[in-house]
């Protein structure tokens, strides 16, 4: 936002306001106002250096004995050091040399203390605030400001000492002491040419905190009778409130004011790259409601309406971005590869190269994604731009991506019995999930490569290993929202290793139980019913002895498990079954899922299984002929009450 010229307005002002008339001198002292007119007339044709020079001669030609001065000035040596001050002043913002400034608060230093006139006193308190402000030494330039306007209430200059306050604590990020000095310049200086200014830029401190429903609010009254001075910051102001709605998610208004907005100002010269702005932002939202071609639409307005190779660059990968948002991956490539095809030196080749990237990886192009995810480290390793980052977030994100897109490649192979390719691909998965891990042991991406770290061991058959790594886990990350339900999804794989791997269906089952602990979360549903199911199918396999023949006695059996078995299994139904499960649907509290019925249904005929091995017939048959014609599991469960039949009959005969 551009600002007003505050140094300049403010010396024009001191120079215009303290120099007195000179009237002429006919004694011994005509030599003093010769060179003190002679100041002036250097310093009115801007040649500050010329005028510092001969006011430093009037200034010793007053220390010479019989030299009067009370006719230019009652403390002439105030004055001309006054004088001598804001030339440099001057001569820095003529220059941009800074260390005129230093050379103005000497000369203001030198005379302050001792100043008695009361015009002096203003005019030197005002122009060390305006020095040590142009300085950026705030907090003192602040003091003298605040010194001015108690000192001196009346002064033509606190118009311009509550404005530079204002500045000064908007630079320092102090936005309630900004507010605080607009405002008192507004109510107090109603027709002051700060005051659009200064109302823009307490709108501004509202956005920059985030806050856009105040935001908003001051910068609608920019667009009032009240502030009608400048258009530029009418048409800022009215972007900037269309800006906050789109920031508040109020997308229609948003679009409403942005749309006005464009039709307004289209044609000014000043608005061009805010014309282009509204255009973006437009696409941004229209990409948020999912209204691909309006989005792209305003992206290619936008694009028409800048000649910046940078911003066209960022314009053309939202463009990417919105063709990936609609799953329409093809195009997303084409898009981001115009990006880096047009635009090899921008700051949007990375997001591009990364677009291209997660395209193939939702196209299921492993081998492709592989190789992009690389070229994207390679390219943000070796690229310039990003040198003096020591961690870029693609590079992380796309380590654990390669390794991602390696593990669904080895699944690929491993279902179409390419045993030997799948092993390769899973090793290199677990190359990649460790190094990620190894690399970048503080990013947020470390629980998920881990998680595929314990997938990879286990499909490379590695269990000691799985152990090892799943127990930290479990330990490390327990008790973490984020990450609970990948703890249950490794505890459950521990479990299942321990069943169908080491048949240690005791301890498996224990482990199963742990996953009961888990919070009462509709995120856990899933795996809770698979742990308890399969706890029920562990100790229905340990009651079992090894040389147990179906049909053996029931003393052969170890009965406390069966007991167990039974009870996971009723467990099971208590959930899970329609009749508690989805009241819970109905009511909105979680959706259902796919595996629910059918596991519930295995969990009746397994539990049934069990009550017969206990010589529960009844209890038995109760669990069979609960499962409805409508069910996969119907026919199973009618050849079981029939076998359960026959039993009942060869033990009456």
């Amino acid at each position: 936002m551009k600002t007003k010229h505050f140094g300049i307005i403010c010396s024009i002002i001191l120079v215009y306001t303290f120099f007195p008339l000179i009237p002429t001198l006919a004694d011994e002292s005509e030599n003093i106002q010769q060179l003190y007119n002679t100041a002036d007339g250097l310093y009115s044709q801007a040649n500050y250096t010329g005028a510092i020079a001969k006011y430093m001669e009037a200034l010793e030609e007053s220390k010479k004995p019989g030299v009067r001065t009370e006719m230019i000035d009652k403390d002439f040596n105030t004055l001309v050091n006054f004088r001598i001050a804001v030339s440099y002043s001057r001569l820095a913002e003529q220059t941009g040399n800074n260390n005129h400034y230093n050379s103005a608060i000497k000369h203001i230093n030198i005379v302050a203390p001792t100043a008695k006139i009361p015009k002096h006193q203003q005019a030197l308190t005002y122009l060390l605030g305006h020095t040590l402000f142009r300085t950026k030494q705030y907090e003192l330039a602040e003091e003298q400001f605040m010194k001015l306007i108690v000192d001196f209430p009346d002064s033509l200059q606190v118009e311009h000492a509550w404005y530079a306050i204002g500045q000064m604590n908007y630079k320092l990020g102090d936005f309630e002491k900004t507010r605080s000095a607009f405002r008192n310049l507004i109510v107090k200086y109603p027709k002051s040419n700060f005051k659009d200014d200064a109302q823009l830029l307490i709108a501004q401190t509202f956005l920059d905190e985030h806050n856009y429903d105040a935001a908003y609010k001051e910068f609608q009254k920019i667009n009032t009778p009240a502030f009608k001075q400048y258009p530029d910051k009418q048409a800022e102001a009215m972007y900037k409130a269309a800006f906050s709605l789109y920031k508040l998610a109020k997308y229609d208004d948003a679009i409403r004011r942005y749309t006005d907005f464009i039709k307004q100002y289209t044609n000014h010269i000043t608005t061009h790259s805010l014309i282009t702005a509204a255009y973006f932002d437009l696409g941004k939202i229209y990409t948020e409601q999912s209204d691909f071609d309006m989005a792209r639409n305003n992206y290619k307005n936008a694009l028409n309406s800048t000649s910046d190779k940078e911003l066209q660059s960022e314009i053309h990968t939202e463009i990417g971005h919105s063709f990936f948002k609609q799953t329409d991956y093809v195009n997303a490539i084409s898009t981001y590869s115009v990006v880096i095809e047009l635009y090899p030196d921008s700051n949007f080749v990375a997001d591009a190269k990364l677009g291209i990237a997660d395209s193939h990886f939702r196209l299921e192009n492993w081998n492709k994604a592989i190789a992009a995810f690389k070229e994207v480290i390679e390219y943000i390793t070796n690229d310039f731009k990003f040198s003096n980052t020591t961690e870029h977030v693609y590079i992380p994100y796309s380590s654990y991506l390669v390794a991602e897109a390696y593990f669904k490649l080895g699944t690929q192979q491993k279902e179409i019995s390419q045993v030997e390719l799948a092993t390769e691909s899973f090793k290199q998965a677990l190359t990649w999930y460790q190094n990620t891990v190894a690399n970048f042991p503080k990013n947020k991406i470390v629980p998920h490569a881990i998680f595929g770290e314990i997938w990879s061991l286990n499909e490379l058959g590695r269990y000691k290993d799985l152990e090892k790594t799943a127990n930290k886990y479990i330990e490390k990350y327990q008790n973490n929202p984020e990450f609970d339900l990948f703890v249950a999804e490794v505890q459950l794989q521990l479990a299942d290793i321990m069943r169908m791997e080491y048949k240690q269906y005791v301890q498996a089952a224990r482990e199963y139980a742990k996953i009961s602990n888990f919070p009462s979360h509709p995120k856990f549903h899933f795996v809770k019913l698979m742990a308890k199911y399969f706890e029920g199918k562990c100790y229905f396999e340990a009651s079992k002895p090894v040389d147990y023949i179906e049909g053996d006695p029931i003393s052969k059996l170890n009965t406390d498990y069966l007991k167990k078995s039974v009870v996971a299994f009723q467990e099971v139904n208590k959930v899970f079954a329609d009749e508690s499960f989805l009241s819970g649907v109905t009511e909105g509290l979680y959706n259902d899922f796919p595996e629910r019925v059918l596991q519930v249904e295995s969990a009746l005929i397994n539990e049934a299984l069990s009550h017969e091995m206990l010589g529960n017939l009844d209890a038995a048959r109760k669990c069979y002929t609960s499962i409805p014609e409508t069910s996969k599991s119907y026919q199973k469960a009618q050849f079981q009450l029939k076998r359960l039949q026959e039993i009942e009959n060869v033990s009456d005969n």
